[in-house]
């Protein structure tokens, strides 16, 4: 039996236990579990250290591989990813919820998926596990999530260079027949989904964290009261 490694909770770091406060539902929770050490087979030292287009084809059959065992856990797998960081071969596969991830529910999919990995011959052995809720900038991988979160702001890095750039980032403003209308700093752009490499929301997280700090002015007014009464 694989032992798993510590948990990491919504701020990243590791910890040998669950955090006892509840995690805002912008934060971003990460199981963490270790593959089989060991060899099978050298298909994916070529292809993390090859084409990006050859990458994204593995993660996608990755992906349409393990999806009908995340939703028959009730769950849907949002993106995979697969590739070399710091010296090691990291498997990331990214959640969601009707009402969200939580770390009790990515360590229950990383075991569930035990089974379904170690049956995939192309993965090799050694590679660490890591199964996440999409957190802020929540990846956008069906045509459902772009209609969702029309009017948010989107990051999106394409197949090909398009005026000079491989990403575009702008207000998502409509998705019509497949093609996104993206109002950039220098324009509006139509995207065609099939052009898409990855996409992402693109929030200000500083902002966020700054609104969640601010003081309630109810609260404020209470413990004046409270000070004035001593």
């Amino acid at each position: 039996m694989r032992p798993p490694l510590p948990l990491r909770g919504g701020n990243g770091a590791r910890s040998g236990a669950r955090p006892r406060a509840a995690l805002p539902p912008w934060a971003k929770v990460v199981y963490i579990y270790s593959g089989w050490s060991g060899s099978r087979t050298h298909f994916f030292f070529d292809f993390i250290r090859g084409p990006r287009t050859q990458k994204m084809v593995v993660e996608k059959q990755l992906q349409t591989a393990l999806e009908p065992h995340v939703a028959a856990l009730g769950y849907e797998l949002l993106e995979v990813t697969f590739g070399g960081e710091g010296g090691r071969r990291v498997l990331r596969l990214t959640l969601d919820g009707p009402d969200g991830i939580t770390l009790d529910q990515c360590a229950v999919v990383s075991r569930a998926l035990g089974p379904v990995l170690d049956g995939i011959q192309e993965l090799p052995a050694g590679y660490m596990l890591e199964v996440s809720s999409p957190g802020i900038n929540r990846p956008l991988t069906k045509l459902e999530h772009y209609r969702r979160f029309l009017g948010e702001t989107v990051k999106v890095r394409l197949k090909d260079k398009q005026d000079g750039g491989l990403t575009m980032t702008g207000i998502l403003r409509d998705v019509q027949d497949d093609v996104l209308t993206i109002e950039t700093p220098v324009g509006t752009k139509l995207l065609p989904l099939d052009r898409v490499a990855r996409a992402r929301l693109h929030r200000d997280v500083d902002a966020i964290l700054r609104a969640a700090r601010k003081p309630d002015p109810a609260a404020e007014a209470a413990a004046a009261e409270r000070r004035w009464k001593r």
